[in-house]
């Protein structure tokens, strides 16, 4: 697959098993609405990876006792 096709397999898979689309529905959106509503699932489900808290790095010389 080169970098500039649309990965439709992929699309069709998240629409019709994890989605409840019929392909009839998955062909009516757009790829933007269906990533939107994929990563909304995501959310819901809990699959979505939490941003960690940014640690300041400090190096050994600054820590002071």
């Amino acid at each position: 697959m080169e970098s500039s096709e649309l990965p439709f397999d992929f699309f069709i898979y998240i629409g019709t098993v994890h989605l409840n689309r019929n392909e009839s529905e998955l062909w009516k959106m757009t790829p933007r609405k269906l990533l939107t509503l994929w990563d909304s699932h995501c959310t819901f489900k809990g699959w979505k990876k939490e941003k960690k808290e940014q640690v300041p790095k400090v190096f050994a010389d600054q820590v002071k006792w």
